[in-house]
């Protein structure tokens, strides 16, 4: 007969990568299943454990819900200023001889279709600040 191993709860979220707060707030809502309990301390048995692995894995709650976790250290990624977002289309346009500045750019696009194939794009930005100098 196998001894039944039981995991902490701190055992369970370093598992799967969820912090205590996470796994708590997605049981209120249903996506994890509660702990079982051995005097005040919340475990899981295989069963539990397995339940919540397959959570993650497949990213549904066990309440049909979709769950899309950060993982920890990954926090989503910043949005890029204005000089990061346009530094190809910048760099292709030094490369034509054009210097320009993010802001113009910036500009210029507000004034162009959003659906613009690059080369297009790369043309219609070059003659708009052309036409600035």
């Amino acid at each position: 007969m196998t001894k039944q191993r039981f995991l902490t709860l701190t055992e369970l979220c370093d598992q799967l990568g969820i912090g205590k707060q996470t796994y708590y707030k997605l049981v209120r809502r249903g996506v994890f299943p509660a702990p079982m309990r051995a005097g005040t301390r919340p475990v899981f048995d295989q069963d539990l454990t397995q339940q919540c692995i397959d959570v993650i894995r497949s990213r549904v709650g066990i309440n049909g819900e979709p769950v899309l976790l950060n993982r920890p250290g990954t926090a989503p990624a910043p949005k890029k200023k204005a000089a990061d977002k346009h530094e190809e289309l910048i760099a292709a346009l030094a490369s034509l001889g054009v210097q320009t500045t993010p802001a113009k750019v910036q500009a210029v696009l507000e004034t162009l279709p959003q659906d613009l194939p690059e080369p297009e794009l790369i043309k219609a930005v070059f003659r708009a600040l052309k036409k600035q100098e």
